[in-house]
C-alpha cells in the first residue's frame, strides 16, 4: 500500500467518525422539471 493509500484511508475514517451530517438541510438544487 502506498503512502497516498494510507492518507486516503485515514481521511475516510476521519470523515466517517467526525463528519458533519447535512440531513434535513437544503443542499441539493430543485429543478422545475423534476
Amino acid at each position: 500500500m502506498s503512502y497516498a493509500d494510507k492518507v486516503f484511508i485515514e481521511m475516510c475514517r476521519d470523515i466517517i467518525d467526525n463528519g458533519v451530517s447535512t440531513e434535513g438541510e437544503k443542499v441539493r438544487p430543485k429543478w422545475e422539471d423534476g
